[in-house]
């Protein structure tokens, strides 16, 4: 168990480096999401304490479509970006996997040399750890103890990867890194999830985001078209977006 700390998220992180086994970064998100008591669904809490705990913002854009997430750090504030266009069961590991650049900027920076294999090895532990924190080792465990073996593994693995809300795929490798399945016991490109992909967006930006770009306009201390251009939106498109956080437009467009 984890010691009682003001934020165990920047504690336990801050031990992370380029030469952190990737294991022990799996190992660290998972005894962080038990720590932090989100068992057994740790996605339901992830951008709640993300926000309130870490003081971390969440916004969801829509950016490029080879573009999942990114990490933005800075001595006044910390900032994940999401791509929001991207499938529902992608969106949690693409906010853990960021979350994990944030956190680790320090030990973990861009370096300017041996930059690509410094960022592969970046890329795995931030992987490894989001695999930790959505699916703790505690709850795949008992998942696994309880599973069906009359049902076909394929068709267990999607079922699973809906409850934890994950990709199948996430899902399988967690499995195969727990030593609890082989590698190649199923062609994880068969894994593929098609069932949810209708599920509206999330909203553009964040709660906290746009009432905060509400009071700005309502106070006059920006103007709609300076708005629109900072934030890539049309200056019909204001009304829609804070119609989707229950908030009247605050100038006429």
């Amino acid at each position: 168990m984890l010691a009682q700390s003001s934020n165990p998220f920047r504690e336990q992180l801050s031990q992370i480096d380029s030469g952190t086994p990737l294991w022990r970064a799996a190992a660290i998100g998972s005894d962080l999401a038990e720590y932090a008591d989100w068992l057994p669904v740790p996605s339901k809490r992830l951008r709640e304490y993300i926000e309130g705990k870490c003081n971390i913002s969440v916004l969801y854009l829509d950016v490029p479509e080879k573009i999942s997430g990114a990490a933005c750090h800075h001595e006044r504030t910390d900032m994940t970006l999401i791509n929001r266009q991207e499938v529902c069961y992608r969106l949690n590991f693409d906010l853990a996997h960021e979350l994990f650049h944030v956190l680790t900027w320090d030990k973990l920076p861009p370096p300017i040399e041996d930059w690509e294999i410094e960022r592969k090895k970046g890329e795995k532990l931030a992987n490894n750890f989001a695999s930790g924190l959505l699916m703790p080792t505690k709850t795949i465990m008992e998942c696994w103890q309880q599973r069906d073996s009359d049902k076909p593994l394929k068709e267990w693995i999607i079922e699973q990867s809906r409850n934890f809300d994950v990709s199948a795929q996430a899902y399988y490798w967690r499995l195969v890194n727990m030593k609890l399945l082989k590698k190649d016991e199923l062609e994880c490109n068969e894994l593929i999830r098609t069932d949810r992909d209708g599920e509206p967006l999330p909203p553009l930006f964040s709660e906290c985001f746009v009432q905060h770009l509400h009071e700005v306009l309502k106070k006059g201390l920006v103007s709609a078209r300076k708005a629109s251009e900072l934030t890539g939106l049309d200056l019909d498109e204001f009304e829609e977006l804070f119609r989707a956080y229950n908030l009247q437009c605050p100038v006429a467009l």
